[in-house]
Formats: structure tokens, sequence, C-alpha cells
């Protein structure tokens, strides 16, 4: 039996405000030192000049944290501390109160259990890109129709004109039969909650997903990576869910939540390709006997 699904988009989608994503710039000292190392200060300077607001985006601080590795004392090491966040506070001017930025000098404390001792020596500076955002999202017109199975055998995969879109079918029955979440390949605009181009084809699939199993209801969990920032996982999600439901998803089906950092794939989060990881949506299906 095969049932096809027309999906049905709304052509122009408008909106407006600010849309922000928390990031993470780490600047590293030599043993001792309160001065950064001669890459850092170069990377800090570059940063710097990136502060100055530009015409659609704003770069706003959030905190400063700043550690020390385990050579000397800790009386030694938590004025070494101070002193590096003091450098890279006073560098990057930011002693206007009215900000509301923490200044942490954590020592020993660190965020991430980096193993190497090199990487201890540093200061993380916490940021949001805010983008004023006024844009039109264009639909992915160039398969309105999408037909596939209810059940795929091998010969439906291997000779299906839509493969990638099998795949997907695939991996969400494989997704909900071990009842773990299935993270949805969308990409969105750095700094905003827009999906990128391309990011509509694992939708499509998930919305034909659904409309061949109406018992199922879906969580949308958003993540982000480095720190706490629920507000940013929750807008994620609310874009994914606004999008199944202008494909035709009734919204009583649907749930956005935000998990924060709670949930890291990767941990500790050493590099950024280890934060891109953690930044995702996810879906988790709730079958009949789980409602």
């Amino acid at each position: 039996m095969r049932i096809i699904f027309v999906i049905i988009v709304i052509i122009f989608v408008q909106f407006g405000g600010l849309l922000a994503q928390n990031e993470i710039a780490s600047f590293y000292f030599n043993v001792g030192k309160s001065i950064p190392s001669d890459s850092s200060r170069q990377a800090l300077a570059k940063f710097k000049t990136q502060l100055q607001r530009g015409e659609n985006f704003a770069i706003e601080i959030t905190a400063i944290y700043s550690y020390t590795d385990s050579t000397g004392s800790r009386s030694i090491n938590d004025k070494l501390a101070h002193d590096r966040l003091n450098y890279v506070k006073n560098y990057l001017e930011l002693n206007d109160p009215s900000l509301n930025i923490k200044f942490i000098p954590a020592t020993l404390e660190r965020r991430t259990d980096v193993k190497n001792v090199l990487n201890w020596r540093r200061v993380d500076v916490y940021y949001d890109i805010v983008h004023f955002v006024q844009a039109e999202i264009q639909p992915d017109t160039s398969k309105d129709t999408l037909e596939l199975p209810v059940e795929l055998t091998k010969e439906d995969f291997e000779n299906s004109p839509y493969q990638e879109q099998a795949q997907i079918h695939n991996d969400l029955r494989k997704s909900i039969d071990s009842n773990e979440p299935y993270i949805l390949n969308i990409s969105f605009i750095p700094g905003t909650f827009q999906m990128e181009q391309g990011s509509t084809a694992v939708l499509n699939v998930l919305a034909t997903y659904l409309f061949q199993n109406s018992e199922l209801h879906v969580i949308i969990r958003g993540h982000v990576c480095c720190e706490n920032n629920k507000r940013a996982s929750k807008k994620r999600a609310q874009a994914v869910v606004k999008r199944l439901v202008e494909m035709g998803v009734d919204k009583s089906r649907l749930k956005a939540i935000g998990m924060s950092n709670t949930e890291p794939l990767v941990s500790p989060e050493r590099t950024e390709s280890d934060r891109q990881k953690n930044r995702r949506v996810d879906a988790q299906f709730i079958t009949p006997s789980k409602q």
C-alpha cells in the first residue's frame, strides 16, 4: 500500500525581532602570566573589532570565566585568575556595570575537564550574536510530492526515487523502535533561529511519517552548547514546530522544549566541532502506550 501526501507550505513567512545564539571565545596564557600568549593577543584584538555593532547584528558578552593550572599555591592561582580576567575585561572595555556581565575567576574549577594542561590556562568569553532579522522563508519546492511506502523493503529503498527520504524514513522507524531521540539534520543561520536552505528534507519526511502514523506525538527538543541557555534552545525547537505546523501537522501532536546544555553528545567540549555537535534539535516520539 502506498500513501501519497502533497505537502502544502505557505509561500512567504515573515518574522522579525531579536534572535541570538550563545557562543564562546577562548584565549590562552603562558604559565604564570597574566597577559595572553602572542597568538591569543592577536585573537583578542580581532575579537574586539568584532564587538562593534553592525547594521543587522550586535555581539553581547554575557560572562567571562578565567582559569589557571595547578602550578603554585591556591592563593597565587586565585590572584592569577583575577589578573587574567581583568586583563581581558579591561582590554575589551567592559567596566560598565550596566552591561550586566558575569565575571568569574574560577581558578582550578574548570567548566570543561580538558586533559591538556596547556588548555587550563585560559579565559573563556561567552557571548550572544544578536541579529536584527526581517526575513522571508522560501519554501523548498523541488519535491512537492513525496511518495513513500508505509513499510520499506530493501527493494523499495534501493529503487526509491527519493533515496535520501527513504533513508530518513527508515531511521525514524529505528528511532521509535529503540525509544531514542532522532537527531534532525537541520542547520540554522548562525546567531538566529532561522533554518538554512536544505533543512527541509528531513521535515518533509517527518511530516509525512506523522500523517501515516496518526497515533504518534512528538516532542521537539532544542539543545545548545557551552553553558545554560534554555531560551535559545527552546526558540530553535519552536522554529521546527512552526515549520511542521505550516506543513499541515496538527499542532496538538507537537511540543517544543528547550533542553539547554543538559544532554551534550560530546563532553567535555574541547573543539568547535564538539560544540557544533551539541548544538542540535532532535525529535522524541511518544507512542500511545507512553502517553
